[in-house]
C-alpha cells in the first residue's frame, strides 16, 4: 500500500505557489511522470501517465498485483490466498513445473482476494492456457459482472467488459480472429485501464489496441471479489498455468490551471517495471505540450527512453 500511496500522494501541491501557470503546469506535469517512474520501479511493475486536454489533466497510474497462481500443488497454494480447484488435477508438463487440469465439472475459483485490488478503474491478466478441443463457446476466466475472456462458437478469443453507464451498466464486446491452439500452452495478455483495451498473444499484439473516446470504469459488481473459469454451458475445460491478475490505480487527478491548453489528443504514456519507456509502445521519447498566456507561450515536457525527463519553453 504503501507503493500505491507513491501514486496517490506524490508532489501534491509542490509547485501550488508558483505565481505563473506554465510553471505550475510545467510541474504538475514532471510530478506525474515522476510519480509513474517511481512508482515502476518500486512495483517492478508497469506504470503509465495519462495525458487528457479534453479535461485538462495529465496524471499516473499504475498496474498493482492482485494475485499469483502457479498450481504447483494439490493444495492450490498462491498469493493472496490458495485457488480452489479439484484434487489430483495437476499435469507435469506445465509452462514452468506443473499446472492444472481443469476437467468436466470442474471449476477453477479464485476467491476472498482484497477489495482493495477490484478497482474500477481496470484490471490486467496473463496467463498460460491450453484450452480442450471441444466444447465451444467457453469462457476462460471471469470476474463475473465486470469482465470474461472467451473462446466463441467459432473458436475466438472474445472480451467482454461491463462498464458503468446511467441507468445501468453496459456491455462492451470485442471479437478477434485470434484462436488458442488445444496442442500448446500459449500466453494471453489483457489490459484495460479505462481508456485502452490492449490483447496480446505469446507477447505479439491482437489487431489494434481499442481506444475510447471518453475515460470509462468498469461496472460495480456484486458479492465478494471473486475470479473463476466458466461454470454450466460456459465451462472451461483444459489447462491453465502461471496465472497472475493486476489492478489498475489512479494517481492523483488535479486540472492543470484554467488557462492551460495541452496539445494534441487523449494519450497513455506507457513505462516498463524499470521504469523506462516501455519498448512495446514507444520506440523514442515521448513529448506533452502545452500553450498558455497571450502571446501563448509554448512549453515541452520530454520523458526519455529511459525514463528522464526534461523541460523547456519559447522565450516569453
Amino acid at each position: 500500500m504503501a507503493i500505491i500511496g507513491t501514486l496517490m500522494g506524490i508532489g501534491a501541491g509542490a509547485f501550488a505557489n508558483l505565481g505563473r501557470a506554465d510553471r505550475q503546469a510545467t510541474g504538475q506535469i514532471k510530478d506525474a511522470l515522476r510519480a509513474a517512474r517511481l512508482y515502476a520501479v518500486r512495483a517492478s511493475a508497469p506504470a503509465a501517465v495519462v495525458v487528457d486536454p479534453a479535461r485538462a489533466e495529465v496524471f499516473a497510474t499504475g498496474l498493482a498485483p492482485a494475485g499469483n497462481w502457479h498450481f504447483e500443488d494439490d493444495a492450490g497454494t498462491g498469493w493472496p490466498a490458495p485457488a480452489q480447484h479439484a484434487a489430483g488435477a495437476l499435469l507435469p508438463d506445465g509452462v514452468i513445473g506443473s499446472a492444472l487440469d481443469v476437467r468436466l465439472d470442474d471449476v477453477l475459483v479464485l476467491g476472498d482476494l482484497p477489495p482493495r485490488f477490484d478497482s474500477p478503474a481496470g484490471f490486467g491478466v496473463d496467463v498460460f492456457l491450453r484450452p480442450a478441443a471441444d466444447p465451444r463457446p467457453m469462457t476462460l476466466l471471469e470476474r463475473p459482472g465486470r469482465w470474461a475472456l472467451r473462446l466463441d462458437e467459432d473458436d475466438h478469443l472474445e472480451l467482454r467488459l461491463m462498464l458503468a453507464a446511467h441507468p445501468e451498466a453496459e456491455e462492451f464486446r470485442l471479437g478477434t480472429a485470434a484462436r488458442l491452439p488445444a496442442d500448446r500452452f500459449t500466453e494471453l495478455s489483457v489490459l484495460f485501464d479505462g481508456r485502452v483495451l490492449h490483447v496480446a498473444l505469446d507477447g505479439r499484439r491482437v489487431g489494434e489496441d481499442t481506444l475510447f473516446a471518453t475515460p470509462r470504469q468498469l461496472a460495480a459488481a456484486p458479492g465478494p471479489v471473486l475470479v473463476r473459469t466458466g461454470v454450466d454451458v460456459l465451462r472451461y475445460r483444459g489447462a491453465i498455468d502461471e496465472l497472475s491478475i493486476s489492478s489498475v490505480v489512479e494517481g492523483e487527478h488535479r486540472p492543470l490551471p484554467a488557462d492551460v491548453a495541452l496539445d494534441g489528443a487523449l494519450r497513455v504514456l506507457r513505462l516498463d517495471g524499470f521504469g523506462h519507456l516501455d519498448p512495446a509502445w514507444h520506440r523514442t521519447s515521448e513529448q506533452i505540450g502545452f500553450r498558455t498566456g497571450e502571446p501563448p507561450r509554448h512549453t515541452v515536457v520530454e520523458l526519455g527512453v529511459l525514463g528522464t525527463v526534461r523541460s523547456w519553453s519559447d522565450a516569453p
